[in-house]
């Protein structure tokens, strides 16, 4: 959450119930953003570790002996 937003959530917060639902409200929008951003890096996780595999293929197995052999299909 940005610094702006976490003091106008202090800011709210003394001002007890009265401003529940403003709180929620920026919660939720940072909660938006985070599962947007860890989409996002899901994604690029799964292309790397895609471009990755493919270099495995390419190695032969003496080159990573920590990985199980995978004979190319």
């Amino acid at each position: 959450m940005p610094i702006a937003q976490m003091r106008r959530y202090a800011e709210l917060a003394r001002g007890g119930q009265a401003t529940l639902a403003e709180r929620m409200k920026l919660l939720t929008e940072h909660d938006a953003r985070v599962e947007g951003r860890i989409a996002l890096l899901q994604a690029q996780r799964k292309h790397l570790q895609e471009k990755i595999d493919w270099y495995r293929k390419q190695l032969p197995v003496t080159a990573h002996p920590d990985r199980p052999f995978r004979p190319r299909v």
